[in-house]
């Protein structure tokens, strides 16, 4: 916005030339192809991609598609008729709605993807508060977020060594990992005395677990994106 604010008064404080004419039509085209192909992108999208979207986030998008194309489109006309004043508000008032359709709407659904908050709300749920919380291997990101967003120390373990010393006590115990294509998932589940209680995928190779060597069903937290298979 910015941007074309400044571009708006530079423009307006001269005459269009052939340079600044090839800038605006291509912005007012560019705004009209993508507020037209908004809507049919969001359906395709959510058909193939895109799991457990509010309803309201469907009428939202079509609606502010069409406000955005009615705009669009006043701002070409506007531009034939060279009223420049009402065309960059036609412009201005377009760029902001998709904005705030893109952040409003869009962006909190994106971030399910890579969100760590339901993971760490199922550990509130299922770790007792005077239980330690074990991470195996874990990254930075890891350390980060569990204790911010559960308020519990994580208490790092490198190897299987130190899981068999917590096998060998016999108490329940709970551990995390955020796994990369599920090969710290295998190397504890080798054991035989772990059990996965929470599961989360975050993008396409990286998963979050929560397993316990007291055995219980396994709750899989659904992403939010995941591409539909055709049957044939």
């Amino acid at each position: 916005m910015i941007t074309a604010l400044y571009i708006d008064d530079t423009l307006g404080s001269q005459p269009l030339n052939k340079i600044g004419k090839f800038f605006v039509w291509i912005l007012s085209i560019s705004l009209l192809i993508i507020s037209l192909g908004s809507a049919p992108a969001y359906f395709y999208m959510k058909k193939v991609f895109l799991l457990n979207i509010p309803p309201i986030l469907s009428v939202s998008i079509v609606a502010i598609s069409i406000l955005v194309t009615a705009l669009s489109l006043a701002a070409i006309r506007y531009l034939l008729q060279r009223n420049m004043k009402r065309y960059w508000i036609s412009v201005h008032i377009s760029i902001l709605l998709a904005f705030i359709c893109f952040l409003v709407s869009v962006v909190p659904v994106l971030d399910l993807s890579k969100s760590f908050v339901p993971f760490c709300r199922q550990i509130m749920t299922i770790v007792p508060a005077d239980q330690p919380l074990y991470a195996y291997q874990p990254d930075e990101t890891l350390r980060g977020a569990v204790p911010f967003y559960t308020g519990r120390y994580l208490i790092g373990i490198e190897d299987l060594g130190d899981v068999a010393t917590l096998l060998r006590k016999n108490e329940p115990f709970f551990i995390v990992i955020r796994d990369n294509r599920a090969s710290q998932q295998k190397e504890l589940l080798s054991t035989g005395k772990l059990h996965i209680l929470v599961k989360q995928e975050m993008g396409t190779d990286r998963t979050l677990s929560l397993l316990s060597n007291n055995a219980q069903g396994t709750l899989t937290i659904p992403a939010p994106f995941k591409k539909k298979r055709s049957g044939r």
